[in-house]
């Protein structure tokens, strides 16, 4: 993945990375109507994806609930792991390796966590509802409503809470274009998922697994690092993109590979 490749470009730059940053820094606080905006969008993404889908496939609405459901469950099962879990094994390993190595395996640690919880809860709760995996319509839209419910939320946070962010030419458009990456990304593991179930090909839900975990190991790293509060966001967003690009390719697989009948 070019995301990780960048993350572990980062790493080995050391001192050097300073090089990259200087343009940025200090990072002032956003003015509030910047982080309303920014909010209105990431929520209408949310929207606009599940719209989308249900106007292009006639898919029914319950099959986005049940993805938000999923989603709701994942990261629910994932939060308490972290407040049990978390603080002692990344104290350790900043305690005990080196800075470079606290990184590299923190954020694979940390990026794991969603392949384990979000990803399997997924394949846990489809395996309940077989219904969930009989069509690549339904599947993706599972994937699309556990992105959306997410984008939402979140968008939701910023506009009501929103913290300081960097400053950044067009700042309004990166939490919308994060949610867009985001939202492509959850639809084609929910929906490799679903096809792994469907088909009995472990495979494809390894390939979610590790796009996920890939994914959230990258932003781990901006925010372990502390990168998160220094560089431009769009250069977070340009590390994430492949994964998005790779999502897209990956829904065309499903698409392609999907069992004809019923």
């Amino acid at each position: 993945m070019v995301g990780a490749l960048l993350a572990l470009i980062f790493l080995a730059a050391g001192p050097s990375y300073a090089l990259l940053t200087d343009t940025f820094l200090p990072n002032p606080p956003v003015p509030p109507h910047v982080l309303v905006l920014s909010g209105m969008l990431m929520m209408s993404v949310a929207g606009a994806s599940v719209s989308l889908w249900q106007y292009w496939t006639s898919t029914g609405r319950k099959w986005f609930l049940f993805g938000a459901f999923v989603w709701f469950v994942g990261v629910a099962l994932k939060m308490v792991w972290a407040q049990l879990f978390n603080g002692p094994i990344l104290g350790w390993l900043i305690d005990n390796t080196p800075i470079q190595v606290f990184l590299a395996v923190g954020s694979l640690y940390v990026g794991t966590l969603t392949g384990i919880f979000e990803i399997g809860i997924t394949a846990a709760l489809a395996l309940l509802w077989k219904r969930s995996y009989e069509d690549y319509d339904k599947a993706v839209a599972v994937g699309i409503g556990a992105g959306a419910i997410e984008a939402y939320l979140i968008g939701a946070f910023v506009l009501f809470v929103g913290p300081s962010l960097s400053r950044t030419p067009f700042l309004w458009l990166v939490g919308p274009a994060e949610r867009a990456i985001a939202i492509v990304c959850h639809a084609a593991s929910r929906a490799l998922v679903l096809l792994a179930i469907r088909t009995g090909q472990k495979k494809h839900f390894w390939r979610a697994f590790w796009l996920m975990s890939l994914l959230d190991t990258v932003a781990a790293f901006f925010h372990l690092s502390g990168y998160v509060d220094e560089i431009s966001p769009w250069l977070m967003e340009l590390s994430i993109l492949p994964f998005a690009i790779y999502g897209l390719f990956l829904l065309d697989q499903c698409r392609k590979s999907w069992p004809k009948e019923a």
